[in-house]
């Protein structure tokens, strides 16, 4: 999908079926880095299909409560992500699902973040829609150049966290795999 927005239920229960593959947009958000036509598995929620993978990312746990564990297991939502893609694959600009906050672990590669405060959420979208940074209709969000953004490179062995409602988009800069999830703070 060249639109990702998590904004509910529905997509997180979409990527429970299995990899997903998106094209990436069709003009660059960095000089050298190709996204026209890039193959992209994202969001693949791997958990439930190989839960002996999650030994490998089991450290997140220590770093990040989640809020979700109070629940019974089989009522938890499957909020973890697999990432797998060549350079100049993309996520376009976002917020994610349910106000959750959310870590990005770097595995292999490396990966532009972009991150934009809350406050500019009225700035970089309209409703469920976020403006496309690499090419955006400036008649429906003249403003949108407007608000910084944090931004870093992510390498491997590089975990991010990213607090609930900040938008963001993240572009590979090399072949890449990330693994990703959302979770309720445990202040929530």
């Amino acid at each position: 999908r060249a639109q990702h927005q998590r904004t509910g239920e529905a997509e997180a229960d979409s990527a429970a079926d299995g990899p997903r593959v998106a094209p990436a947009p069709t003009s660059a958000l960095t000089s050298g880095v190709p996204t026209s036509g890039v193959p992209y598995l994202r969001e693949w929620a791997f958990a439930k299909r190989h839960p002996d993978l999650l030994d490998d990312v089991s450290p997140a746990q220590v770093y990040f409560e989640d809020g979700f564990k109070r629940f019974d297991a089989d009522e938890r939502p499957a909020l973890i992500w697999l990432f797998v893609g060549p350079k100049g694959t993309y996520t376009p600009l976002h917020r994610d699902l349910w106000h959750t906050d959310a870590w990005i672990a770097q595995l292999r590669g490396k990966k532009l973040v972009r991150l934009w405060h809350p406050r500019h959420v009225e700035t970089l979208s309209r409703g469920d829609r976020f403006v496309d940074l690499s090419s955006p209709d400036l008649s429906a969000f003249p403003r949108c150049h407007e608000p910084e953004c944090v931004e870093g490179v992510l390498s491997p062995g590089d975990v991010l966290y990213v607090p609930s409602d900040w938008l963001h988009e993240v572009i590979a800069l090399e072949d890449s795999i990330s693994v990703s999830e959302n979770f309720m703070s445990s202040s929530a």
